[in-house]
């Protein structure tokens, strides 16, 4: 039996979510990087696991997780620094003898994604005692941001904490998943750090679509 995937997290404004919810494009992805992530365990299905940040309004990769049955390659121009196989005994990063899958895990100091699209984010898991069938609903956390994010800059953002304890409210009611929709657009300036507080920030913008902004 297949079990949840664990989370990505990612580090906003101070605190660590999980990541809950995703639509877009330019996450991490390891077939861009040459590998061929496998799953250690049915509980990572998928064969990796990245920690984001957002850090001055950018999304960027700190860390990772991946398995694979292969020598693992730089990412981003780091190493792997770790390697151990599923029956515990370790292994050299390069040498995953008997068919063992190799962990490798990578810490980065610069690793900007260029993501366009929208991240839900959680912290502070309140389901237990909840029905539900499939993926865990962003309602199971009690407080839960949704981001929106133009070529991995922050553009827009909503705390949507308030509305998950009204949908937590309705399914202890109706004994059954409510159903929270992802807004079209995010309804107030982003709120990040003193640097951008009460203004709403802008992601840069190429010559080449400046200019074709300017001529519609």
């Amino acid at each position: 039996q297949m079990s949840s995937q664990q989370p990505d997290t990612v580090a906003y404004e101070g605190e660590s979510y999980e990541l809950i919810g995703v639509h877009g494009d330019g996450l991490f992805a390891p077939e861009a990087h040459g590998i061929q992530a496998v799953a250690p365990h049915t509980g990572c299905w998928r064969g990796f696991i990245a920690g984001y940040e957002v850090q001055a309004r950018r999304l960027r990769l700190r860390s990772l997780a991946i398995w694979s049955e292969r020598p693992l390659p730089p990412v981003f121009g780091v190493d792997a620094f770790r390697s151990d196989v599923d029956d515990g005994v370790v292994r050299h990063l390069f040498d995953p003898t008997r068919g063992g899958r190799v962990e490798g895990a990578y810490a980065f100091d610069d690793a900007p994604m260029v993501f366009t699209g929208g991240l839900m984010v959680g912290r502070e898991f309140v389901g237990r005692g909840y029905s539900t069938m499939g993926d865990d609903p962003p309602w199971l956390y009690a407080t839960v941001h949704d981001l929106t994010f133009e070529d991995g800059w922050l553009v827009d953002a909503v705390d949507r904490s308030a509305e998950m304890a009204s949908a937590r409210a309705r399914a202890r009611r109706d004994g059954e998943e409510a159903d929270v929709d992802r807004p079209e657009g995010a309804s107030h300036r982003v709120v990040l750090d003193r640097a951008t507080r009460g203004r709403r920030p802008n992601p840069p913008r190429s010559e080449e679509h400046t200019s074709e902004l300017q001529s519609h």
